[in-house]
């Protein structure tokens, strides 16, 4: 719950200042719930993993952006020859341009994954394990051939 929680709070901060910093906050506690969530796989598998794939595609924008802001800072600081100068404004501009799909397609997918509250969350999850929990041992594959 504290970590989802922190997660929330990540996003609402990087969605009112979305500095490399604040993207950087919300991709490590957005990673956290991820690895929560696989713990949790096998409560209902078809869910989990949809909510895996989910958190995994927004780390993956996140440190997509994160390492594409590396990149424009590397060329900023590490400037080429005058008579790169035209290439490299376009480089950035396609660098800023792709910066800013990454963070609008994860503050898409992150107002969704971090919608709820953490009670809400968290209790939901306590409700998916007590299903699992009480449900009755599988049977054994009978698929094994004439045994």
């Amino acid at each position: 719950r504290k970590n989802y929680r922190r997660g929330r709070r990540a996003l609402a901060r990087a969605l009112r200042e979305p500095t490399t910093e604040h993207l950087h906050e919300w991709r490590k506690f957005a990673k956290h719930h991820f690895y929560h969530v696989r713990l949790l796989e096998r409560l209902w598998p078809e869910v989990m993993r949809s909510l895996e794939r989910s958190l995994e595609a927004l780390t993956e924008d996140l440190g997509d952006e994160h390492d594409l802001d590396d990149l424009r800072l590397a060329l900023i600081e590490h400037a080429p020859p005058e008579g790169l100068a035209s290439a490299t404004t376009e480089v950035l501009l396609a660098i800023e341009a792709r910066r800013h799909e990454l963070r609008a397609r994860a503050f898409t997918r992150g107002r969704h994954l971090f919608a709820e509250g953490p009670r809400v969350v968290t209790r939901g999850f306590g409700a998916h394990y007590a299903a699992w929990v009480a449900e009755p041992e599988a049977a054994p594959d009978d698929a094994g051939g004439d045994a």
